[in-house]
């Protein structure tokens, strides 16, 4: 963690403030009232920092994300161990980019078509 209460994700910095929102917003939603309250007060210095209104989504989608993620690193590693010898690294990471494009448009196309 950096002096600042940042945590270091890839090239993003997680501000305090962030994830305390995120703990609000998740106690609000799956209706734990008190315990809402409660964080409300104890995390009113990093609260006031967030701006009026900011919703973001909710916490089991953002982890349900970050596991499928993690599932994806994990398989794009495999994979790379896989290659044969002769071909280069960077034809590998640009065939798993064009698959990773591609599967995020399909997703997209599909999400788009439902109700």
């Amino acid at each position: 963690m950096s002096a600042a209460g940042k945590h270091e994700v890839g090239k993003h910095a997680v501000g305090k403030h962030e994830v305390a929102m995120l703990v609000q917003q998740y106690l609000v939603m799956e209706g734990y009232k008190k315990s809402a309250e409660r964080f409300s007060k104890e995390a009113a210095r990093e609260l006031k920092h967030v701006p009026e209104g900011v919703r973001v989504r909710h916490l089991r989608d953002l982890l349900s994300e970050l596991a499928t993620l993690k599932d994806e690193k994990s398989s794009r590693q495999r994979a790379a161990r896989d290659v044969p010898d002769g071909l280069p690294a960077t034809f590998m990471d640009q065939l798993l980019c064009l698959l990773s494009d591609y599967d995020v448009q399909r997703k997209e196309r599909k999400r788009k078509r439902s109700p």
